[in-house]
């Protein structure tokens, strides 16, 4: 078989894995595409000049790679159903207010997600 059919086959047989994988919900295609990314990431040199040239762009980026590793602006958080300003509760507060979803799940016997963020 000629190299050039060859080519076009791995190509058309990379779609189709692909097309697969998002059908199934996949992160794979994603995670793929970050690592080329991140591999093709610019130097600290550029990413300074980037920073002084293009403040905002610059900001718009770090918050972007912050949530995306995990970070997040928001204080509330989801318990049980309930949203809960975490941050500005006491201990005690924060004691009974666990010992109250407790509560609730042994009532409906159910295997609630208690620490789910909104």
């Amino acid at each position: 078989m000629p190299k050039g059919k060859t080519e076009l086959m791995k190509a058309r047989e990379a779609q189709m894995t692909r097309l697969q994988e998002l059908r199934e919900r996949s992160v794979d295609p994603f995670v793929r595409q970050l690592d080329k990314l991140l591999s093709a990431a610019p130097s600290q040199e550029t990413l300074s000049e980037f920073a002084e040239t293009k403040p905002n762009d610059w900001a718009s980026m770090v918050k972007t790679m912050a949530n995306l590793s995990g970070y997040a602006d928001r204080t509330e958080v989801k318990l049980g159903g309930v949203i809960a300003q975490i941050s500005d509760m006491s201990d005690a507060q924060l004691i009974e207010m666990m010992r109250l979803l407790m509560d609730q799940k042994k009532a409906v016997d159910l295997d609630a997600d208690l620490s789910s963020n909104v």
